[in-house]
């Protein structure tokens, strides 16, 4: 299976509009894809290439914004942090977060940041503990979060 993983990816890309398809079901497609892509990663003991997960990413924060896609991307990203360095994921997701305005994504990507610590811990951050706190205190006096 591990051969064909960047055949299925690129097939599926080209069919969703670079992963932009607005219908819903085939949204929840892509992560659960992303989903079975990180295990096929962790069975080869390998870490995707970032042309592989830097779509999740950028994706998964994109739909942060949507209530019912939430818990579905965060589990794809914490999944991710599995198979690719931790520290490498989470700059990334500030990165694309800089690009949406939403407050609904920023929050959910703060209770995402609380379950990757206690899930993870703060070590496995390394340097960009740092950057991942002053951002989580910005957004919560930006969100007024007590």
């Amino acid at each position: 299976m591990f051969e064909h993983v960047h055949s299925i990816f690129v097939f599926v890309k080209t069919n969703t509009k670079s992963f932009r398809d607005s219908n819903f079901n085939v949204t929840k497609s892509i992560f659960d894809l992303f989903l079975v892509i990180w295990e096929i990663y962790k069975a080869e003991c390998v870490a995707p290439e970032s042309w592989i997960w830097t779509h999740a990413v950028r994706l998964g924060v994109e739909k942060m914004t949507d209530k019912k896609l939430a818990d579905k991307v965060a589990t794809v990203l914490t999944e991710l942090c599995v198979v690719k360095e931790p520290k490498i994921v989470c700059s990334s997701i500030l990165q694309n977060l800089d690009l949406v305005k939403a407050p609904p994504a920023h929050q959910n990507v703060l209770l995402w940041f609380n379950s990757f610590i206690a899930d993870f811990g703060a070590n496995t951050l390394g340097k960009e503990l740092r950057i991942v706190t002053l951002w989580v205190l910005m957004v919560s006096l930006f969100l007024d979060i007590k």
